[in-house]
Parts: structure tokens; C-alpha cells; sequence
């Protein structure tokens, strides 16, 4: 008697197949960690150290501090009198002229930002005098969740943590996507909590946009009052895109 084969997948043959597509998952995922873990060490080695160590240098070559007083590159309008403190400014687009002195002080201490930092920027509206209208002062980040967004620098001397705290000079970096800030924060600190170490959060917001009032008025900013924000929370897959305001203390 002829034996008919029926057609279809065994349970050997499917268990085999969920095998493969779980393997083939698997890279797929270690691979995305691996482009994620590359691009952030980009950022940290080529933007984020560049500029606190170009900070760091500029004292030790000169005795002063980097956007303190007019003449270390600061804001006659915040204090035109060095004091140990700096004055306080990040240079999104909206104020990138203000950026301009700072570009002044490190090029008259022999130190060119221009060569030492590496940003994907050329806006002849962001130009501070380097070729080709090359911006220094922001480069473009991707966050797994957020996108591309233009991360930017400044300088501010803070209280973190509150009103009876000592003033600390700070490095600022705006517009880092939560997932970076954190990524960022282990490298540097061993843990990623945006509260200690020399790597702090001072603010988390739902906006790329951190030149408009809304994303300004959620710190004390005029009085130099910032509180620690916790990255622990920050990003859960499927909520709203979050950006952080990240402070790197030189002191």
C-alpha cells in the first residue's frame, strides 16, 4: 500500500527554525548595541572630553578660568571681572555669537578648538572663525529614542544641588539625548545616576529645543541653583522622547 506524506513543518523542524530566528535576533540586537556603544564613545572622546579638557588646559596655561570675566572669552553682561567663577552661557544657534569670545581667549592661549574638536557643523551662522565655517561649539547626536539633535556647549559656575551648595565651574552640554547622558555618565562615573560624580544632570525635557523659555524657566538658572535630576528612570521604550542638560564639574 502506498504511503502518503503529509505536508507541513514537524515539531523538530520548527523547533530548528525558532532556533535560527532567535540567533539571527540575537545578532541583530548585539549588533545595534555595538553601533550604539560605538557612536557614544564618538561623542564622549571626540566632543565631551575634547572640550573639558580644552577647559582644564586653558587654566593651567594661563592661571585663569575659561569664560570668566571679558578677558577669558566671558560676558561683560554676567560680570567683566574675573573671579574664579564663570560667568555663565551654552551657545545653541540662538546665541552662538556669544561663542565668539570664548573662540578669542583659547586662540590667544594657543589652544585651537577648531582643530581639537570634532563636530560635523558648517553654518556660516554659527562661524567663529575657523575654515569653512567649522562649528566647535556643536556637533550632531543620535538617540535611540530621540533622533538627531544638535548637542551644544557652554560654561556655567553652579550651585549643584541647591542654594547652600558651593559653586562649582562647569562644562554644560545641552540637548544630549537621555539614552547618551547615560551612556555618558557610566563611562565617567561608573554609574549611571546623573546625581553624583563629576558628571551630574541638572534637567531632563521633552524638547531639542533648549533656547526657548519653557525649556530655561525649569531652572534657576540667573541665580546659578541647579538641582540634580536622576537618570535612573530615563529612557523607558515608548515613552515621550527625553533630552538632558548634563554639567561635567572641573572642580
Amino acid at each position: 500500500m502506498k504511503t502518503v506524506r503529509k505536508s507541513g513543518f514537524t515539531l523538530v523542524e520548527m523547533a530548528v527554525v525558532l532556533v535560527v530566528i532567535g540567533f539571527i535576533l540575537a545578532g541583530v540586537m548585539k549588533g545595534r548595541d555595538l553601533v550604539r556603544s560605538a557612536q557614544a564613545k564618538q561623542y564622549a572622546q571626540g566632543f565631551v572630553n575634547k572640550w573639558v579638557t580644552i577647559a582644564q588646559t586653558y587654566r593651567d596655561k594661563t592661571g585663569q578660568v575659561l569664560f570668566d570675566g571679558t578677558g577669558n572669552g566671558g560676558e561683560r553682561s554676567h560680570n567683566a571681572i574675573s573671579d574664579g567663577i564663570m560667568d555663565g552661557m551654552v551657545f545653541p544657534k540662538k546665541w552662538h555669537s556669544h561663542a565668539e569670545g570664548v573662540y578669542t581667549a583659547l586662540m590667544d592661549a594657543g589652544i585651537d578648538p577648531c582643530t581639537l574638536v570634532k563636530s560635523d557643523l558648517n553654518d556660516y551662522e554659527r562661524a567663529v572663525g575657523c575654515a569653512n565655517d567649522y562649528d566647535p561649539f556643536g556637533r550632531t547626536v543620535y538617540g535611540e529614542f530621540t533622533g538627531p539633535s544638535t548637542m551644544c556647549v557652554g560654561f556655567w559656575g553652579l550651585k549643584l544641588g541647591g542654594p547652600s551648595s558651593p559653586v562649582r565651574n562647569c562644562v554644560i552640554f545641552c540637548n544630549v539625548p537621555s539614552d547618551l547622558a547615560r551612556t555618558l555618565d557610566t563611562s565617567t562615573d561608573g554609574v549611571a545616576d546623573g546625581r553624583n560624580g563629576s558628571l551630574v544632570c541638572v534637567f531632563v525635557h521633552e524638547s531639542d529645543k533648549i533656547d526657548t523659555d519653557a525649556a530655561w524657566n525649569l531652572v534657576n538658572w540667573e541665580n546659578s541653583v541647579v538641582e540634580t535630576v536622576s537618570l535612573a528612570d530615563w529612557p523607558e521604550s515608548g515613552s515621550a522622547p527625553r533630552w538632558c542638560t548634563i554639567a561635567v564639574t572641573l572642580d
